[in-house]
């Protein structure tokens, strides 16, 4: 099953040798968590519902104002980034508009943010 949405579409959706998948998107127009949640769905070939909620990880709301914020004025900061655990998932986003997903055996929750 692949996911398509207007949010999400499937072709951005590229896999690298590492088995990392990387996304692009427009965080200035698009919501940073909805594109977490759809790239682990489609990755995963599972109904974005059938997640864990996103909210026990990482809070929505701060994680969709960091990178509004980081790319609003004047184009993309390039130097901010947050990693976090989520569905058995590295999930690495960057203000420079993509994110990547590494599988993982670790726990759902937060790594680590740098913002400049």
């Amino acid at each position: 099953m692949t996911h398509q949405s207007p949010i999400y579409p499937s072709e951005n959706l590229r896999q690298n040798d590492d088995s990392d998948v990387q996304v692009s998107f427009d965080p200035t127009t698009e919501s940073t968590c909805e594109r977490v949640v759809l790239t682990v769905a489609d990755h995963l070939d599972s109904d974005p519902m059938r997640l864990p909620l996103l909210y026990d990880v990482v809070d929505p709301d701060a994680l969709d104002a960091l990178f509004d914020d980081a790319c609003s004025e004047g184009g993309f900061d390039t130097n901010c980034s947050v990693s976090f655990t989520y569905a058995n998932h590295l999930v690495n986003v960057y203000s420079a508009g993509y994110l990547t997903l590494t599988a993982t055996d670790e726990p759902s929750g937060p790594v680590e943010t740098v913002a400049a």
